[in-house]
């Protein structure tokens, strides 16, 4: 049990290393000025404010659809 919820820790660090890799420009950056580079956070910021309301929606959706199956099971 405890493997599995470490397998999905270490999965969302490493997805979280390759979301940053792809949103930072090396050409702009270089490989050692990562806190100085400006134009990554301005992307990542751009990107957040896209994929915030979409996550919220789909959240939201989610939830809805798992409390109707589980009244629909209630019923029965």
């Amino acid at each position: 049990m405890l493997g599995g919820i470490v397998a999905k820790i270490i999965l969302g660090i490493v997805l979280v290393v390759v979301g940053l890799w792809l949103v930072l420009p090396a050409s702009v950056c270089g490989l050692t000025g990562l806190l100085a580079c400006k134009s990554m956070w301005t992307e990542l910021w751009v990107v957040i404010q896209g994929i915030v309301p979409l996550a919220f929606i789909f959240v939201g959706l989610i939830l809805i659809w798992i409390e109707a199956e589980e009244l629909t099971m209630r019923k029965k």
